[in-house]
């Protein structure tokens, strides 16, 4: 679950093109490739972003920037480590919308604000949601059509992991699953659980 703001200064930009920035935002971070088709949809599906025009901004002594994003995702995502990803990708997709793209590279015009959400800080279904809850519902799509269980490939999330490096894994039953994050070893630990 991502949930981004972008704070644009008033007048800069016209409603066609606020939609257009949360748009292409909503739809350029969540990467293509790596995980199943249905796994993507599941992401993109709890993406959300909300473009705002305070009415209101002081900057110190400078104008306000043309873009302040701040991006909420659950702490089980390590923010400081996503920030190697997400910070250069919202930039790159915000610099289609100004007239130097470089601009943004060379100067502070976009400032992204990564914060992580503690456990159960997150909620819908009108209750908390833990991140296994999360992934559940990211998934959802995948593991109703998933094949059986294949060598190197996370039975949760479709991710293809190689058995000789993965570092999650998990043994059951004389088979050795693998998993691309703890979280999804933990979505299907629970799940045995819950099957017997």
């Amino acid at each position: 679950m991502m949930f981004i703001e972008i704070y644009l200064p008033a007048g800069r930009f016209d409603t066609g093109t606020r939609t257009r920035i949360a748009e292409r935002v909503a739809t350029g971070l969540v990467p293509s490739g790596g995980a199943p088709e249905a796994v993507l949809d599941g992401a993109r599906a709890m993406t959300q972003v909300v473009v705002h025009e305070p009415v209101a901004w002081h900057a110190g002594d400078s104008s306000a920037p043309p873009f302040v994003v701040r991006l909420t995702l659950p702490a089980s995502v390590k923010p400081a480590e996503a920030g190697g990803y997400y910070v250069p990708r919202i930039t790159g997709l915000l610099a289609e919308f100004v007239d130097d793209p470089g601009r943004l590279h060379r100067e502070p015009h976009a400032w992204v604000q990564i914060v992580g959400l503690d456990e159960g800080a997150i909620g819908a279904l009108g209750r908390p949601l833990s991140s296994t809850d999360l992934t559940r519902m990211i998934t959802a799509g995948y593991r109703e059509t998933a094949p059986a269980a294949q060598d190197g490939i996370d039975p949760v999330c479709g991710m293809r992991v190689d058995p000789a490096s993965a570092t999650v894994t998990h043994e059951h039953e004389g088979a050795t699953y693998v998993f691309c994050a703890p979280v999804c070893r933990e979505v299907f630990l629970e799940e045995l659980a819950a099957a017997s």
